[in-house]
């Protein structure tokens, strides 16, 4: 599976659970693992370390780490 595929599948995911639950890292690679079976947590690891790269997504840190989109 490519990262691309990878990348696009996470944003939809943080998309999806924005304003119901915030999502740890872990939580992210596990969910990504588990949709697509060729994904490895090392391939959903490198895509969300893109994403965060490129701004996409950021970390946000209140009691833990956790995923989200930016603020606007």
């Amino acid at each position: 599976m490519d990262i691309e595929s990878i990348k696009k599948e996470i944003v939809a995911l943080i998309e999806e659970s924005m304003g119901k639950k915030k999502l740890k890292p872990g939580d992210v690679f596990k969910k990504i693992v588990e949709i697509h079976p060729g994904a490895t947590k090392d391939n959903a690891k490198a895509a969300l370390r893109e994403l965060m790269d490129a701004g996409t997504l950021v970390y946000s840190y209140k009691g833990g780490s956790y995923v989200e989109m930016p603020p606007k």
